[in-house]
């Protein structure tokens, strides 16, 4: 990944994670996995900490489903900061819908 997308990325982020708000062992995430064709691209990539970051991998297609949500927002010109109350709100929802 070119160091200014990276940069440009981060700092449209705030340098903080897009979950929690952390500022700690900051990682790119891509909202779009790259082994599903998804790429460098700013519109695809989310700043995470290591510990969110890692929270997203252990679900991917829950957490793909609640991303993809955050990139609608961020497209119609909203500045989403989703914190993990919101997040565990939306997984409640999306967990209680694939049961029903």
């Amino acid at each position: 990944m070119p160091p200014a997308t990276r940069q440009g990325v981060y700092e449209s982020d705030g340098w903080k994670c897009r979950f929690c708000n952390g500022t700690y062992l900051l990682h790119l995430h891509h909202i779009k996995y790259r082994s599903e064709g998804g790429t460098h691209d700013p519109s695809n990539l989310i700043t995470l900490c290591a510990t969110c970051h890692e929270t997203v991998h252990s679900d991917k297609g829950l957490w793909q489903e609640i991303l993809l949500e955050y990139v609608s927002l961020r497209e119609s010109g909203a500045n989403p900061t989703c914190t993990i109350p919101v997040y565990l709100d939306s997984v409640d929802e999306i967990g209680s819908a694939k049961q029903g």
